[in-house]
């Protein structure tokens, strides 16, 4: 029990790292396509993270169960067991459309960078600028 403990704070202390390391690129990179690549790794951490938050840590046996009951329990007794042993399916769920939502969105950040090398002949954030004050002096 002691070990599953460890591991999940060690997994849980891993994304917090990873999130803020995404969060970095995200802010300082001059690549838009790095910029877009830590952003899906950001949302895709959140989404780890949100599946680990519904992971629930099992009192009774050494592993969880899947949150399917083929009895119909009769007992407060047996609802409480089964509730103790079985694993929360709403997060995951949400998960599965964040996942979709994310697909479409990435889909949409390449369409769109792809549309900027063509006009601009570079991914860089600062050839747009340049551009701007190229714009402004003339």
């Amino acid at each position: 029990m002691d070990m599953l403990i460890v591991a999940f704070t060690t997994t849980a202390i891993a994304l917090i790292i990873n999130i803020v390391i995404a969060t970095y690129g995200i802010f300082t990179d001059r690549s838009l396509l790095k910029k877009v690549i830590s952003l899906l790794i950001f949302s895709d951490t959140l989404s780890v993270f949100a599946i680990l938050i519904g992971f629930r840590i099992p009192k009774v046996v050494s592993s969880p169960s899947p949150p399917i009951h083929l009895d119909i329990p009769g007992t407060v007794k047996d609802i409480e067991k089964f509730l103790t042993r079985t694993v929360d399916p709403i997060p995951q769920a949400f998960i599965i459309t964040a996942i979709v939502i994310n697909l479409a969105i990435f889909s949409f950040l390449a369409g769109l960078l792809l549309q900027y090398y063509k006009h601009f002949g570079s991914l860089d954030v600062h050839v747009l600028e340049e551009e701007e004050v190229v714009d402004e002096v003339y």
